[in-house]
């Protein structure tokens, strides 16, 4: 057992822990993951939230008492049923900042902070859902996310404080930038600017609690967090389009969409200032759904085809809601589809309405309507 093994801090990242560990017993990180941990492999090449090697883990239960259910908790696969079925070890992965790894350096601003987070800690440690793309603020301080050192520019590297140094491993903090010295901690905070009240709320409440247990989105027929989140990065994607954005501009002035009119905007790559933009424009759209919805795309001309294209996966609430509302007004709609909704609403004991009929299939009054008549056509023939 090590003579010092710090504990997990509250939604701390498994290499934010995996640094202070080697920090805090004063040795290299390679030094006391080779020598220490006896652990021979690579760990610091690879983003090491995602890859999780058994060996490893199994070593740092052996040293530190931290059983490995734990370590697997402070990794991105804690997101797993959350944000997606499955985290693949590479590759891109919805709703997931890539680092860009080369090497051992990053490429890519993939970890973020809050500068007002890192001052008020008392050991400043990185958090698990600042990797998340989504994560555009800080839900506690209101202020948008950072990305990298004010001063030098560079990527979020605190894994580096341990690296290339001499044999004196100074009390190192982890709010340091490892390529100039700087305190992130004093980054000057920038609040988040909306002009929707509303949306800003909504955004907020979702930062705080979307990764708990029992939590309801904010789409009633979306009926998990799973389901909602496909979902949400379907119309954030689509958001992104350049296509769409232009459909979207006599709106301009209610939805505030980013204004690179010769561009695709790729959500996880994107800067934070055009995530954030992207996502409150998606959070506006849900609200009162499909209502809202389904009149923008009316108002603009964004029909099932042009929405649908390459968008494939996305979960029932949002297809259904396309399809009943965005399609050829004269497509007949199958028996069998108005049948099974019946056979559906008596299995849960709710009456043939078309207010249930709405709620369950996230459908236009008039979608209700139409589903109701062919099933009375049906029975009395």
């Amino acid at each position: 057992m090590l003579p010092i093994h710090p504990q997990p801090l509250p939604d701390e990242i498994l290499s934010s822990w995996m640094t202070r560990l080697a920090l805090e017993n004063q040795f290299p990180l390679h030094t006391f993951y080779n020598k220490l941990i006896q652990f021979k492999g690579e760990i610091w090449n690879r983003d090491t939230d995602r890859f999780l090697q058994p060996l490893l883990l199994s070593q740092l239960e052996k040293y530190t008492g931290q059983p490995q259910a734990t370590l697997q908790h402070l990794s991105l696969r804690y997101y797993e049923s959350i944000l997606f079925d499955h985290l693949s070890e590479v590759g891109n992965a919805p709703w997931l900042i890539p680092l860009g790894i080369y090497h051992r350096r990053r490429r890519r601003f993939g970890i973020h902070y809050c500068p007002v987070c890192l001052a008020e800690d008392r050991d400043p440690y990185f958090r698990r859902k600042w990797r998340l793309a989504f994560y555009v603020a800080c839900e506690k301080h209101r202020c948008l996310m950072e990305s990298g050192c004010p001063r030098c520019s560079a990527p979020v590297t605190y894994y580096r404080l341990g690296m290339g140094r001499s044999f004196e491993i100074k009390k190192y903090k982890l709010s340091t930038c490892a390529s100039c010295g700087y305190n992130m901690g004093w980054s000057k905070p920038r609040q988040l600017h909306s002009a929707d009240p509303q949306t800003e709320n909504i955004l907020f409440d979702l930062l705080q609690t979307f990764d708990r247990q029992g939590w309801h989105p904010p789409v009633p027929s979306a009926y998990s967090a799973l389901l909602f989140f496909k979902g949400l990065i379907t119309l954030v994607r689509l958001l992104g389009r350049r296509s769409v954005r232009q459909r979207l501009e006599p709106l301009a002035s209610e939805y505030q969409l980013p204004n690179q009119p010769n561009r695709h905007c790729e959500f996880e790559i994107s800067s934070i200032e055009v995530r954030s933009m992207l996502l409150m424009a998606a959070l506006k759209l849900i609200q009162n759904w499909p209502d809202r919805f389904v009149e923008v795309c009316q108002t603009t001309g964004l029909t099932n085809s042009r929405i649908t294209g390459d968008l494939l996966n996305e979960p029932f609430w949002l297809s259904q809601t396309i399809r009943c509302n965005l399609s050829r007004p004269n497509t007949a709609l199958p028996v069998e589809e108005a049948k099974s909704i019946h056979q559906y609403l008596q299995k849960h004991n709710l009456p043939f309405t078309k207010i249930n009929i709405q709620r369950t299939l996230s459908c236009s009054r008039r979608y209700a309507t139409r589903i109701m008549e062919t099933l009375h056509r049906e029975q009395t023939e």
